[in-house]
């Protein structure tokens, strides 16, 4: 085949991934992100300036998401970073951290979720608009995330844990809330609304069927 070399002259690339068209080219060096035209070769976005904080922190990977409008950093300190396509402007400056660092990342098709895997094994869903998180942290396996995809319909959530498991997760508002409602066998407090969907307007009842018959206050 045809090799083409990069103009990465004073970089230190650390990850790289192709935006699902194989048009465009993500790599990160260091703090930074740079955005190529896969076929020219040509610089189209960044080098951005540098996007975490802290001596010694570093992006560890890398995501397109959004059908390619989207493009996503995970550092080593735990934090998320979202930015337009190609230009490498940023969504949001940076989300909530995880404690023990990200070292997995995704953004949904649709481009309204992002997650990050931690390095002990929790899973974060954030919501790209906001920033904020989507439900709880999810809890699946014993130590690091080593991949995060999500399906095609933005409705599943698929993780490779360093323990050799995979598993995976519905992202279905509805599913959540129905199995809040059946454990709580009540309407859900604003709060508990809050932990299971994230940001979206409390709704007044809940639908959970216990004995086919809908459960209200």
């Amino acid at each position: 085949g045809v090799a083409r070399r990069m103009n990465t002259s004073g970089m230190f690339p650390n990850d790289v991934v192709f935006d699902e068209a194989g048009r465009l080219l993500l790599m990160s060096s260091g703090d930074r992100l740079t955005m190529f035209d896969a076929t020219t070769g040509k610089i189209v976005g960044g080098p951005t300036p540098p996007i975490t904080r802290g001596e010694g922190v570093q992006i560890v990977r890398l995501a397109f998401g959004g059908a390619g409008t989207i493009a996503a950093a995970v550092d080593n300190d735990g934090f998320l970073h979202t930015f337009t396509v190609p230009e490498l402007e940023p969504l949001q400056s940076r989300f909530g951290a995880q404690p023990d660092g990200a070292y997995a990342v995704a953004v949904s098709p649709d481009g309204r979720l992002a997650a990050s895997g931690s390095d002990s094994g929790t899973i974060a869903i954030w919501s790209v608009e906001t920033g904020e998180l989507f439900g709880e942290t999810l809890r699946g396996h014993d130590n690091r995330v080593l991949a995060l995809r999500f399906g095609a319909d933005s409705r599943r959530l698929l993780s490779l844990g360093q323990d050799g498991s995979i598993v995976s997760w519905g992202l279905d508002a509805t599913e959540w809330i129905d199995t809040a409602c059946r454990i709580a066998n009540r309407n859900l407090t604003e709060a508990e609304w809050t932990r299971c969907v994230g940001e979206a307007e409390c709704q007044p009842s809940c639908f959970a069927t216990v004995a086919g018959v809908a459960v209200d206050d």
